[in-house]
């Protein structure tokens, strides 16, 4: 099956030629006033002023952890520009949120209030850093006022050093080349890319963080 196929199967909305937003689980929870997510509780980002998106669903990896569908390869034919990403996912997150107006348990206010998201999470599926407008498409973003996270699995270092999102979150799945190689599964060996992310990281005066992931191996 297609990957956008199989996206479109798992609840992603494809906008334009290869970008996609999915409404999260903490955005619904939040109009209902029922919680928040980590960003609410760490960084003060109302769950449902958030918005989940990416302008690339391809990605250079094929991580035999990622729960993300990587079963299919993706060729983008011709990049969007970010204005049209922007208007498109913008447009999609309002026909979601426009749903929990009928909702008894909704909060009024801040279902009102979710039609115009402030915040971009630019992590959904996909490498963002593949895309070559990601600094114009962020740019963009805090433009109309909002606010930015990404995550990256560092294969773009030289994206890393251009782009000023709020927070920048790199995934550190593997601690050699052997293991990165098996258990990320890139394109080509992408390991020396990956460390010179983190000197590109140490640089920075931003936020930023990096994501591990931890699995368990047979004895």
């Amino acid at each position: 099956m297609p990957l956008v196929d199989l996206l479109k199967k798992q609840g992603y909305h494809i906008v334009g030629e290869h970008s996609a937003i999915k409404p999260c689980l903490w955005l619904g929870r939040s109009i209902k006033s029922q919680g928040a997510c980590y960003k609410s509780h760490f960084y003060g980002i109302s769950s449902h002023l958030c918005m989940q998106m990416t302008p690339c669903i391809t990605c250079n990896q094929r991580c035999l952890h990622c729960w993300r569908p990587v079963e299919e390869a993706f060729t983008v034919k011709e990049w969007d520009r970010p204005e049209s990403i922007i208007e498109g996912c913008l447009k999609e997150q309002r026909r979601f949120v426009s749903g929990y107006g009928g909702i008894p348990e909704t909060d009024k206010p801040k279902w009102k209030a979710a039609l115009q998201p402030k915040h971009a999470a630019i992590s959904l599926v996909g490498e963002p850093t593949l895309y070559p407008y990601l600094e114009e498409l962020v740019a963009g973003l805090k433009g109309l006022g909002m606010t930015t996270f990404i995550v990256t699995n560092g294969t773009r270092p030289d994206v890393l050093e251009r782009i000023d999102p709020g927070q920048l979150y790199m995934s550190l799945d593997a601690p050699d080349r052997e293991t990165y190689m098996e258990a990320c599964n890139p394109v080509v060996d992408l390991w020396d890319r990956v460390n010179e992310s983190l000197e590109v990281l140490g640089q920075r005066d931003n936020r930023r963080a990096l994501r591990r992931t931890l699995v368990t191996q047979p004895l």
